[in-house]
């Protein structure tokens, strides 16, 4: 709960960037796992397919983050409706 209420009061691009950074770290982590399977072609290949997707994740928050900080929350918002 404490995190909700952390989070809570945050302005949205600080929370996006927040779930970058939590992404980025995620991310080292899973290729450290994936370097270390040597006899799982399956799980390593699921894993390397589940690391993809979080890099796109990643890059569509970081881009989202620099375009708030560009043209600023309340035009972000309008562009997203």
């Amino acid at each position: 709960m404490d995190v909700i209420r952390k989070y809570f009061w945050m302005p949205p691009f600080e929370i996006m960037d927040q779930v970058a950074h939590y992404d980025k770290k995620g991310i080292a982590e899973l290729d450290e796992i994936a370097a270390k399977i040597n006899n799982g072609f399956v799980t390593k290949n699921m894993i390397q397919e589940f690391i993809l997707g979080e890099k796109e994740h990643f890059d569509w928050v970081r881009q989202d983050v620099k375009l708030i900080k560009l043209v600023g929350l309340e035009n972000y918002m309008l562009e997203q409706l």
